[in-house]
């Protein structure tokens, strides 16, 4: 099981840092694009008109990166959690089916960037990813915490063994 679960563990950190890879040249992509629009303001040339629909597609993919990026986090954490054998069954029951609950919720947000077809249906997809992940952060640092914590905590009863025999 102890394997098992460390293999996940890599398979979700490599699938976390080529998502970040992603990322970051979706984003730089997507950047290009806005900066451009920025000489379209009231222009509604055909060269503009391209750009707009450019940057729609972009955002999308953007967006979509950064609910695989979120959704390789949680997979990360995941893993680490079955992983640890420090943690009780029951909390990394509960932990897990919390992940899972978050992980459903990106698979919400991706469908509403998948329909969306307009700036403002993108924005909104945007708006709820950030919202989402505002409130979401500071429980995916409590489950990170809870796994450094029990590591700590094993180190510290292994000492004491230690010290016990000498």
């Amino acid at each position: 099981k102890l394997e098992k679960a460390r293999e996940n563990f890599k398979k979700a950190n490599e699938k976390f840092k080529k998502a970040n890879e992603v990322y970051k040249d979706r984003k730089e992509k997507f950047d290009e694009v806005k900066e451009k629009l920025k000489d379209c303001k009231d222009s509604e040339s055909e060269e503009c008109i391209q750009l707009q629909t450019e940057a729609v597609t972009r955002a999308k993919d953007f967006l979509t990166n950064s609910i695989d990026l979120a959704k390789g986090y949680l997979e990360k954490i995941s893993a680490k959690i079955n992983d640890n054998e420090a943690i009780s069954e029951d909390d990394a029951t509960a932990t897990i089916s919390n992940i899972e609950d978050g992980l459903a919720k990106l698979d919400e947000i991706q469908t509403s960037v998948d329909a969306a077809e307009t700036k403002d249906e993108i924005k909104s997809s945007a708006k709820q990813l950030e919202k989402f992940w505002n409130g979401y952060k500071q429980k995916t640092e409590v489950f990170a915490g809870r796994i450094i914590n029990d590591k700590v905590g094993e180190i510290v009863v292994r000492s004491e063994q230690l010290e016990g025999k000498f």
